[in-house]
């Protein structure tokens, strides 16, 4: 049994922490807040989706920001209702394109 785990900490601890690590990575990075483009893309989707849609995206607003894991699941209900995204390649920056997103939301709540 020792030799084993001598075998098991010279051969696989290595990769075991890559592996560890990446993921670890891989969370942190989904946490961050998402890019200008990714707002524009939920504004647009918004303005088209469904009234359950825009509720999600409403709740995912409470925090004034969007987490990257947030939009993915958000754009994979939009597809799965609608299908097809128009996105507009020109954006403002992050503020902006955050701010335009609150409002549209914002204005839509005492709508529904």
């Amino acid at each position: 049994m020792k030799t084993f785990a001598r075998w098991l900490r010279r051969n696989m601890l290595v990769p075991l922490l890559l592996v560890l690590g990446a993921g670890a990575a891989a969370t942190i990075y989904q946490s961050m807040e998402i890019d200008a483009l990714g707002y524009r893309q939920l504004q647009n989707a918004y303005k088209t989706g469904s009234s359950a849609f825009q509720a999600r995206v409403a709740e995912a607003m409470q925090n004034g920001t969007v987490s990257r894991w947030e939009r993915t699941a958000l754009l994979r209900q939009y597809w799965s209702d609608s299908r097809a995204l128009a996105v507009e390649l020109e954006v403002g920056e992050i503020a902006a394109e955050r701010q335009a997103l609150a409002a549209l939301v914002g204005g839509q709540e005492g709508h529904s």
